[in-house]
């Protein structure tokens, strides 16, 4: 799933690009096939958060996905089930 806000580094092997829709800063594990679990490159994953914590990009992340979990909250999402249940 997403990572919002967090204590950590913000990582994500989510195969369907949800990050995109919410604008959430996430490290990609790469993966060659969508369909294929298998085709994750779990090492080069790694080394991409290594990299993420020794230059503290991550820290700029965290920041940044906080403020979309704030924006995100739960009076958000209700407000547009109720949008979109009108249109129904």
């Amino acid at each position: 799933g997403s990572v919002h806000s967090s204590g950590g580094v913000p990582v994500i092997l989510e195969m369907n690009g949800s990050e995109v829709i919410e604008d959430l800063k996430v490290i990609k594990v790469p993966y060659s096939s969508k369909e294929d679990i298998n085709s994750v490159d779990f090492k080069a994953g790694a080394e991409l958060i290594l990299e993420s914590i020794n230059n503290e990009s991550y820290e700029e992340m965290l920041k940044h996905n906080l403020k979309q979990s704030k924006k995100f909250n739960a009076t958000f999402v209700g407000k547009e089930y109720i949008n979109l249940f009108s249109t129904l």
